[in-house]
């Protein structure tokens, strides 16, 4: 089955995947864990990038609305021998969402003791450093 962008989702030890491109990272992530080059391998771990609020607001009844808390969910995450975590995001398509949560992503990776950012679409990387 496809998604809306074309990619062809795949299933590898009974983990889902929404493309080739993720599940053949996600391949080549567990044979370095495996190979003890990496520790700690965690899919799609959850950072909340901003947090809840309630709003004044003239369409309900009590006149306040909540935003709910929003989270940004990479692909992977990983720590190095050396205790550096690293994030990946394996991408077809950078859609205007991806796009804003990870700048927002990226302006909070020191809070969340992020050492790097791997961004991978079609096989073009690029690393972001703290």
């Amino acid at each position: 089955m496809r998604n809306k962008f074309g990619a062809k989702k795949v299933t590898i030890d009974n983990i889902k995947f929404d493309s080739k491109a993720e599940a053949k990272k996600y391949q080549e992530l567990k044979l370095l864990l495996r190979a003890k080059k990496i520790k700690n391998l965690n899919l799609q771990p959850k950072f909340k990038i901003l947090d809840s609020a309630i709003y004044e607001c003239n369409f309900t009844k009590n006149n306040k609305t909540k935003i709910s808390d929003l989270y940004y969910t990479p692909d992977f995450a990983y720590t190095t021998l050396d205790n550096k975590i690293i994030i990946i995001e394996v991408k077809g398509v950078k859609t205007e969402a991806y796009q804003i949560r990870k700048k927002m992503f990226l302006n909070l990776m020191k809070s969340y003791e992020v050492s790097e950012f791997h961004e991978i679409v079609k096989n073009d990387i690029k690393i972001y450093k703290v």
